[in-house]
């Protein structure tokens, strides 16, 4: 059985307008099974398609949007971490098919240090119930933030970023996309300079899955481009 797996930002504070667009072509045009969402409004008032969904509020001051997961098959409920609204978490169950636990994570701006890569240290570390363990299934998501370009550019003089990267990899994760595009592909569309090409979105999994991907892809067409400034990443796992 093979499933198409996508994670997007779907930039609900900024296109909200387009929501129900996004949402058509998420379901008929990309013909997702699974998406990992970030900025994503509340699915019940959005008139999200898919049949299960999860998410949560990121419940910061205005931000009335937050990370979610959506599905054409059963979602139960995983273990949550406490980071509300940047994180969330299902696992997927459909019969005759290991579970695998599904994260979606957003990489949510640390106002103290002004750091993105902060918060996403915190999160793994909230995740490691999931992360850890023998024989598990996870494939993780989204919008982080995190690029190893940033490293080295605009007076950033650490190696955050990478050393976020190889935490991943610490934990057995595996970056799906990698094979199947040439480094840096575009996913973020920055409004200072729409032409640089910033790879903010990912997708990684326990590395018997990310040997599974069949097919990956960046989707970059003018569609997407009037609904969101975040390209989908799509991949394709046999399961």
């Amino acid at each position: 059985m093979k499933l198409r797996i996508v994670t997007w930002n779907m930039a609900w504070w900024s296109h909200k307008a387009k929501v129900s667009e996004a949402w058509d072509y998420l379901f008929d045009e990309l013909q997702a099974d699974v998406a990992l969402l970030t900025e994503m409004g509340d699915p019940d008032q959005s008139k999200c398609p898919f049949p299960y969904a999860k998410w949560q509020q990121i419940g910061m001051g205005r931000l009335y949007w937050g990370s979610g997961i959506v599905s054409r098959y059963p979602l139960t409920d995983c273990y949550l971490p406490s980071s509300v609204g940047a994180l969330m978490t299902a696992k997927l169950s459909i019969e005759g098919i290991t579970p695998v636990s599904l994260i979606s994570m957003y990489g949510l701006q640390d106002k103290a240090t002004n750091s993105y890569v902060a918060n996403l240290h915190r999160y793994l570390s909230d995740l490691m119930p999931i992360l850890q363990g023998q024989g598990r299934r996870v494939i993780i998501g989204g919008d982080w933030n995190a690029d190893l370009q940033l490293d080295g550019r605009n007076g950033n003089t650490t190696n955050a970023n990478r050393l976020f990267f190889e935490r991943l990899a610490d934990f057995g994760l595996t970056d799906c996309l990698a094979p199947w595009v040439q480094y840096p592909v575009q996913t973020h569309r920055h409004i200072s300079n729409t032409e640089y090409p910033w790879q903010l979105d990912h997708i990684y999994a326990t590395q018997a899955i990310a040997k599974a991907v069949v097919s990956g892809r960046v989707v970059d067409t003018p569609e997407v481009r009037e609904i969101s400034d975040h390209n989908p990443i799509e991949i394709v796992v046999d399961v």
